[in-house]
């Protein structure tokens, strides 16, 4: 082994790294920057807060005491709510998007779960959710965790709370009825600029764009022909993509004249791009 040659070819790696400038962001700079970014971010995870809206209809102590464990243990802003109000309107009218109640006679349950032994004894807690939040599901999983651990210092089987979900929406929406509106989006947008893009560059690259200018087609006359072509396939497509979702998953979507609205905006803009 000749320590020499090692040596040399150790400087002049050092000195190609040190002139590539791309490499020395990827090496050093570009892992300080996420651990500064997503560590921004993260770092006060663990003291995050949600705001929950609380009526309490039974106006007791053993409620008040479940209110303040909420508080403690499930890292809840309790905002309490009148009894007398509806609590669904509540949620539309506020822009809330929870709203946990804790029905009456919830203290007689809990003395009679307490001082009889009786296990049959349960209350539910019915939750009124806005579906289209994303962090409703989170405020669930916590609360359903707090009331879990209440359960078990109970020690109750079955569980002495319990709890039921009521969405403000009228009908329920399943996951392929956001997702086949998504996919035909996406679709449209991609076939539009991709495929703009590709047309324009393989007529460049075999000179046919700049023929184009010995002949009577004019410039307005190559985007319109163009968009109309996008305008096309994106019709054929998205009506296939319905079809399927019809066949397969009998999906409920509601088709009106915003559909082609926004089908065209989005060809013409795509296209636009891509030419």
């Amino acid at each position: 082994m000749n320590l020499r040659v090692v040596g040399a070819n150790l400087v002049v790696s050092i000195k190609s790294f040190y002139r590539e400038r791309t490499a020395m962001f990827f090496t050093v700079a570009f892992p300080i920057i996420l651990i500064l970014v997503f560590g921004s971010i993260f770092m006060d995870q663990d003291n995050v807060s949600f705001d929950l809206c609380v009526q309490d209809l039974d106006r007791t102590d053993s409620s008040a005491h479940l209110v303040k464990t909420l508080k403690l243990n499930g890292k809840f802003k309790i905002t309490e709510i009148d009894p007398a109000i509806d609590a669904t309107q509540y949620v539309n009218d506020n822009k809330v998007n929870l709203v946990l109640i804790i029905p009456k006679d919830y203290e007689r349950s809990f003395n009679q779960h307490i001082d009889t032994d009786d296990l049959s004894t349960s209350v539910t807690l019915t939750c009124v959710y806005d579906p289209s939040s994303s962090s409703v599901s989170t405020k669930m999983q916590i609360l359903n965790a707090v009331f879990a651990v209440i359960n078990q210092e109970m020690s109750g089987k079955p569980p002495f709370i319990t709890t039921a979900e009521t969405s403000i929406l009228t009908k329920k929406y399943r996951f392929i009825e956001f997702f086949i509106p998504g996919i035909i989006a996406m679709a449209v947008m991609t076939a539009s600029l991709f495929g703009t893009v590709n047309l324009n560059t393989e007529l460049r690259q075999k000179g046919v764009i700049r023929k184009l200018s010995t002949t009577p087609i004019t410039r307005t006359d190559w985007v319109l022909s163009n968009i109309l072509y996008q305008f096309i396939l994106a019709v054929i497509s998205t009506i296939a993509m319905l079809l399927v979702g019809y066949a397969v998953y009998d999906v409920s979507l509601q088709i009106n004249a915003w559909l082609p609205v926004f089908i065209v905006l989005d060809v013409f803009a795509f296209v636009g791009i891509g030419m």
